[in-house]
């Protein structure tokens, strides 16, 4: 995990951390890495994409009972903006 984190700091790699539909903030959150994943979130196509799968992301979180990452998850516009139009709420 440690290495991945330094990983998270090359600028080639933070660039295209949201490759894949954001497949790395998947990956993460499916794995239950909270830290990695609050990483992730930090970079802003990262965040633009959270909410790509239908918000897998967050039903990954959600299924881990992970409340830090559900938290930080639920300040993401993308994210949250999908669940209103899933719920068909209006913000």
């Amino acid at each position: 995990m440690e290495r991945a984190l330094q990983l998270l700091q090359v600028d080639i790699v933070r660039q295209n951390a949201a490759a894949g539909n954001n497949s790395a903030l998947r990956w993460a959150a499916q794995m239950g890495n909270t830290q990695i994943s609050l990483e992730l979130l930090k970079i802003e196509d990262v965040r633009q994409n959270a909410a790509t799968q239908n918000n897998k992301t967050l039903k990954y979180a959600l299924e881990d009972c992970n409340l830090t990452l559900i938290r930080a998850l639920l300040k993401v516009d993308a994210v949250v903006n999908l669940l209103y139009t899933q719920l068909n709420l209006r913000q």
